[in-house]
């Protein structure tokens, strides 16, 4: 329950952590 919007989110924040530690901001 719940796993799938779990998993969304965790791979949300890793792209935008990757998005800010490449200097894309």
């Amino acid at each position: 329950m719940g796993f799938i919007h779990q998993i969304m989110l965790y791979f949300s924040t890793a792209v935008s952590l990757l998005y800010l530690i490449s200097g894309g901001y």
